[in-house]
């Protein structure tokens, strides 16, 4: 599956998403295109219609469907909840001009939403909050809104009544160093707790950063807790993963109609911010089902890996070079070698290690290789790698892969030289090239 030629319509359409784009969103683009990005929104739209029209001139039908890649990109992700990154123009004009299905795939999908029609995306709505309060809940402060971005191992069903609320310090004792203490009480309902019954769902809570100042609206909002705090729910500390994750209470709330008390300490003194408390019910969403996902796209094509080695040498030295089949967070042989979809190395990393590190440590989706934000979202498995762990048995952790993409690997293995008369013993290397 190729481009189809770029048609007078389509000219027009991508003209037209041109106007759509804000200064700091055409100054990405141009970035993207190595293009000088000081200058103010009409010089800017200028310069990148300019480049644009000339793709037409030329005939270059990579240049014209590359740039409204990059249009679209921008304008369907930069209002999502998800922290994606921007690819760079080069990248997928070259990823285009080899037909790699990873990117026309995702093309087809920025182009072309479920009904037909583009589509731009908004905001995610907030929670409705469900339930009533009961006479001993704690008031939430009313008036505060806020969304969060997307995490893919949970999705925020709806908010308790005692959502959300303002944690105000309070000295615990006289001296300023010690810790300060914020309670509440809230009351789950019967259907809440029938809910919460079903091993999918989980009652969680997240704290947000809001500053010196109170923000009515967070949209798209990190969880971010108050430095060094610990979180008690009715006598007992909750195991909190880390600043990124929310805290999970399920285990230890009591039913209706018993009243729970949460309490959260931290130093005021040394983080003197303000923060508010939300509680939601979240459906969680397994590491598995999430797997089973990134192994349902399509995948990065063997001749993209190729072209990245190649192009990881400067022609004068030898293009042969040896990659690693050990995942680099878990240390073990991988499974699923998997990269970001904008990544622009060769090495990769197993894509069910990444998922579950980010499951139980930190949601903060970094490749491991080149540290660049990659999101579950573009996460692809890389069809080279993937057929070298499916050739080649658990002793192989590495292999050389030389110009043209064959790659070969060394087995060590121990063979006794030794008899009666000398002693001698030693280690054979044999290489076994494979295509």
């Amino acid at each position: 599956m190729g481009l189809p030629p770029f048609t007078k319509e389509d000219i027009a359409n991508t003209l037209r998403l041109l106007k759509l784009l804000r200064v700091a969103d055409i100054k990405l683009v141009l970035g993207s295109l190595r293009m000088d990005t000081k200058c103010n929104k009409k010089e800017a739209q200028e310069n990148l219609q300019i480049y644009f029209e000339q793709g037409i001139e030329k005939n270059d039908n990579i240049r014209l469907h590359a740039l409204r890649f990059l249009m679209l990109w921008r304008l369907r992700k930069k209002n999502s909840t998800v922290n994606y990154g921007f690819p760079t123009y080069s990248m997928v004009y070259d990823r285009m001009k080899m037909k790699d299905a990873t990117i026309l795939s995702e093309y087809a999908n920025l182009m072309v939403s479920d009904d037909g029609q583009m589509e731009i995306p908004r905001e995610a709505p907030r929670l409705p909050s469900k339930g009533r309060m009961q006479k001993n809940d704690s008031t939430p402060m009313h008036g505060i809104h806020a969304t969060f971005k997307e995490n893919p191992f949970y999705k925020l069903e709806y908010q308790l009544q005692c959502s959300p609320h303002l944690i105000l310090g309070v000295a615990k004792g006289e001296n300023e160093e010690q810790l300060t203490c914020v309670e509440i009480l809230f009351t789950l309902t019967r259907e809440e707790m029938k809910q919460l019954r079903h091993p999918d769902y989980r009652l969680y809570m997240v704290c947000t950063n809001h500053g010196h100042h109170v923000q009515k609206k967070q949209a798209n909002a990190d969880i971010d807790y108050p430095s060094d705090s610990k979180i008690f729910l009715n006598r007992e500390q909750m195991y909190r993963p880390s600043d990124t994750l929310p805290v999970d209470l399920t285990a230890s709330v009591l039913p209706y109609p018993k009243s729970n008390h949460l309490t959260i300490e931290y130093s005021l003194k040394s983080d003197p911010l303000m923060y508010f408390m939300h509680f939601f019910i979240a459906r969680k969403i397994p590491a598995e089902d999430i797997l089973d996902q990134v192994l349902a796209k399509p995948p990065i094509q063997k001749q993209t890996t190729i072209a990245k080695h190649r192009d990881a040498f400067d022609g004068i030295t030898s293009t042969d070079a040896q990659y690693s089949l050990n995942d680099p967070i878990s240390g073990k042989r991988m499974k699923y070698p998997a990269q970001g979809m904008f990544c622009d190395h060769v090495t990769c990393f197993d894509a069910a290690d990444y998922i579950k590190y980010l499951l139980e440590h930190t949601y903060e989706p970094n490749c491991c290789c080149c540290l660049k934000g990659v999101v579950i979202e573009e996460l692809r498995l890389v069809q080279f790698f993937q057929e070298i762990i499916e050739s080649t048995d658990e002793s192989i952790t590495s292999v050389t892969v030389n110009a043209v993409g064959e790659w070969s690997y060394e087995k060590h293995e121990v063979v006794d030289l030794s008899d009666d008369d000398t002693g001698v013993s030693g280690v054979t290397s044999m290489t076994y090239p494979l295509k």
